[in-house]
């Protein structure tokens, strides 16, 4: 077993309860994926810490055998995605694979791991305009500028790219 963390996730309403909220403390938090998208993910947090410093990167899990043990963005990449199962405490996983072609992606990484929904950690950057009257889902990726209104309904492992606009009362999910 890995022992790397502290923390917890829950759907919550508007930003309360999300790693981008105002209810949160300095939480451990893994990657999955190593590709293009992690890059991404780490401005994500790095802009969320320039507000109020709230989780530290621990590394990526990544399926590409070539990757393992190397070194992206000052983090290691600790091995494949499989390793998250022997990862103990609190540690927070972030979905951090996205492709437009391949919509379900994060939904079916999160469904073969198989890890307890509230280990996935949701994040809403500083700069998105996001509704407090609005529900969004664990493992979610909200980035600068994306806008959700007021009553929208987010679902579990979402990725809304920059400038995405999710009008009031629409759901998206899976």
């Amino acid at each position: 077993a890995v022992e790397l963390a502290v923390g917890g996730s829950e759907t919550g309403k508007g930003r309360g309860g999300v790693l981008g909220g105002s209810r949160v403390m300095k939480r451990k938090c893994v990657v999955f994926g190593a590709g293009g998208g992690a890059g991404a993910i780490v401005e994500l947090v790095a802009a969320l810490n320039a507000v109020e410093p709230r989780s530290l990167l621990s590394g990526f899990l990544d399926d590409g055998h070539t990757m393992h043990e190397t070194s992206l963005f000052d983090q290691l990449v600790l091995g494949p995605t499989d390793l998250a199962r022997s990862i103990t405490g609190d540690t927070m996983f972030i979905i951090g694979v996205a492709n437009y072609r391949r919509q379900f992606d994060r939904a079916d990484i999160a469904k073969r791991l198989d890890l307890n929904r509230e280990r996935y950690a949701t994040l809403v950057h500083p700069l998105a305009s996001v509704s407090d009257h609005c529900t969004i889902g664990n493992g979610v990726l909200v980035f600068q500028n994306a806008v959700v209104g007021d009553g929208a309904v987010i679902a579990d492992h979402v990725y809304l790219s920059p400038f995405a606009f999710v009008g009031h009362h629409a759901e998206l999910g899976q």
